[in-house]
């Protein structure tokens, strides 16, 4: 009996932290402007990881069949120019001439001058580097990640960055012993901030399917401000973002590996709101609402507090699954 009443008021307990983090993250979600409301995001099933101010800088992606074919355009220029130098040399009649032309030959293949101007290098036909750093606030989220600029004028409002407002992480990589100098510089890695490269999706919206779409990966360096650190929180901020990047990454492989796992529990939920509603209780209503309160509500105070009680035994029983596929591999 003991261990029941714990376990009830543990669920309760569970019940009403959810309801409270979820109210943290619809204010949070409303501090962001796009297209339309982030609010709409604001899904119980979707967990607040981290958010913060940070640095972020878009890289570009560089193709590899480019950057071979540029570099079989230099050995081929390479080649006929130090053909063109050997003609020149079997070219010399007397002794001393030809050795002076092999000289100058070979020196001028060897030379800045021997490769093609800047102006002919195919490299340059690469894409630019790194944009300028973006000063942002991020909200990793377990499956999305919003990334908005401030709005000037305004104190803790933002405006989704074009095309990387609304990301999913496809893979994630912090800076370690093997990131390369040249990808270590280009970044602006503020005093004992943590580093780190992403590859993301942009997607229009949450309901954007990863099965049904092409999607296109961008690039990002993202590090955390100097303002979002302390000497002694550092270390835990940088592994407490870290690990929300890793985690909502590994929900991207998860979703488009196993769609069906996107949509698990739904039949359960079903069952629970068909066994509420047969009971004679309306339709659930959570207490904090999609929608602002109405003192002229239709039904009054009464029809409130049954919708409300109805939503309270919904978030109870999903609980009290949970705890109960838990519980036995812990004893």
């Amino acid at each position: 009996l003991l261990c029941s009443i714990e376990l009830v008021v543990d669920a309760m307990k569970t019940v009403k932290r959810e309801e409270e983090d979820h109210r943290t993250l619809s204010a949070l979600l409303g501090r962001f402007r796009g297209s339309r409301s982030m609010t709409y995001l604001a899904d119980r099933k979707r967990a607040l990881l981290w958010h913060g101010s940070v640095v972020l800088r878009r890289m570009a992606m560089i193709n590899e069949d480019r950057q071979q074919t540029s570099g079989e355009q230099r050995d081929t220029s390479r080649i006929r120019r130090l053909s063109r130098a050997i003609t020149a040399w079997d070219a010399r009649e007397a002794k001393d001439t030809c050795h002076d032309g092999s000289q100058d030959s070979i020196s001028s293949y060897g030379s800045t001058s021997s490769y093609p101007n800047s102006s002919d290098d195919p490299l340059n036909d690469f894409p630019n580097p790194p944009t300028l750093p973006i000063a942002g606030y991020a909200v990793v989220l377990s499956d999305l990640v919003l990334i908005g600029e401030c709005v000037s004028g305004t104190s803790g409002y933002y405006n989704l960055i074009d095309d990387l407002g609304l990301v999913r992480i496809f893979s994630t990589e912090d800076y370690g012993e093997e990131t390369s100098i040249l990808e270590y510089n280009i970044v602006t890695n503020t005093v004992g901030a943590a580093t780190a490269t992403l590859e993301v999706i942009p997607v229009d919206s949450a309901e954007s399917n990863l099965g049904e779409m092409t999607p296109r990966i961008e690039r990002l360096h993202i590090s955390l401000l100097d303002l979002a650190l302390g000497a002694s929180t550092s270390s835990d901020l940088n592994r407490d973002w870290l690990s929300a990047l890793r985690y909502s990454a590994n929900y991207t492989i998860q979703i488009w590996c196993r769609p069906w796992k996107a949509h698990k529990g739904g039949d359960d939920t079903a069952q629970v709101l068909a066994s509420l509603v047969g009971s004679g209780l309306p339709l659930p209503r959570s207490p904090s609402g999609l929608i602002p309160h109405s003192n002229s509500r239709e039904g009054g105070a009464s029809i409130q507090e049954r919708e409300e009680r109805g939503w309270w035994s919904i978030c109870f029983h999903q609980v009290m699954n949970a705890k109960r596929q838990i519980a036995p591999r812990i004893g």
